[in-house]
């Protein structure tokens, strides 16, 4: 990386037994009093900073993904390692990943591991990070310098997944399209920009009508029953249809158009989330816009009621020293 890592002091405040954490209670979420996780081999202990709230995380909470009872939640988010490691001091600053390998499968065992088929999520596989305290696999660690703020750093996980479109066969010379009126949408045209694209056009939802054969390259980020029809025609034949959501709901293809258009559809997951922490410490991203307020655990519904317009955040900690935030 381009920038220099430097521990904070080592945390002084004795580890309590029991934590406050946002856990899966069927169809809503509660605040419950938890035990401290025990880190096992190979895992690392965080005290969390500050964790951010996502559609995924909603969902989750609202029992649409069906994740166990007791799960705690979360997995955007950073914060203090508070267990030994091998290389990183007591009080070094760090992200997470929060896409888990499952070690197993065909891609795993061929490396990389980031094209794992069956991928674990802390959050909903795994306890995650809408607690006080979390424990994750040493792999999953990104030291952040000081000078990064903590909601930068919470934000890592969304950064890595809008930088997915740069893995696209797409090049700055082509004109874009970005479909959706969401963060990810605005998000994406910003690091598309950063990296020199600057023939980017966003349409929102309530752009039904799009123009025809007009653009090299579609992104889109919003699915809706007919999108990718719509999107067929609005990109020139042969051209690129990047598919970035994880749409919970199956999408009508019509085939037959797209042979007939040539029409390349690429799918993609998640980019490097060492370049992506490394795009957000060049300060090469303005998010300010885009990044909420950071709320107290225990005031986790209104942070979840107000996720919807910007990105809101949850503080497990209120002793931690969020500076700069």
């Amino acid at each position: 990386m381009s920038f220099r890592i430097s521990p904070s002091p080592a945390p002084t405040v004795e580890l309590p037994s029991l934590m406050s954490a946002v856990v899966a209670n069927g169809a809503h979420a509660t605040l419950a009093s938890r035990p401290l996780p025990t880190p096992a081999a190979g895992e690392v202990l965080l005290r969390v900073a500050l964790a951010g709230v996502c559609r995924t995380d909603i969902a989750a909470a609202s029992g649409l993904l069906g994740v166990p009872q007791g799960r705690v939640l979360g997995h955007e988010f950073a914060g203090i390692v508070v267990s030994k490691h091998e290389t990183l001091p007591l009080g070094t600053r760090v992200a997470v990943n929060p896409v888990l390998p499952c070690g197993a499968c065909p891609a795993c065992r061929a490396r990389p591991s980031r094209l794992c088929a069956q991928p674990n999520y802390l959050g909903l596989q795994r306890d995650g990070a809408f607690a006080t305290f979390v424990s994750v696999p040493s792999s999953t660690l990104l030291p952040i310098p000081d000078t990064l703020p903590w909601r930068h750093a919470a934000y890592l996980e969304p950064v890595a997944a809008s930088a997915a479109v740069l893995q696209a066969h797409i090049h700055p010379r082509q004109t874009g399209l970005i479909y959706g009126d969401n963060r990810i949408a605005g998000l994406t045209q910003r690091i598309l920009a950063a990296h020199g694209f600057e023939r980017i056009h966003i349409l929102g939802t309530g752009d039904t009508e799009l123009p025809a054969d007009a653009f090299d390259f579609a992104v889109e980020t919003c699915p809706q029953p007919d999108l990718l029809a719509r999107l067929l025609h609005a990109v020139r034949p042969e051209g690129t249809i990047v598919l970035k959501s994880r749409a919970d709901r199956n999408l009508d293809l019509p085939l037959a158009l797209a042979v007939r258009r040539r029409i390349v559809l690429e799918p993609v997951f998640y980019g490097c989330f060492t370049s992506a922490l490394e795009l957000l410490c060049d300060n090469r991203l303005d998010l300010n816009d885009l990044l909420g307020e950071a709320l107290p655990i225990e005031a986790f519904r209104d942070a979840f009621e107000r996720a919807e317009s910007r990105k809101t955040f949850l503080v497990p900690d209120p002793e931690f020293p969020l500076h700069p935030l």
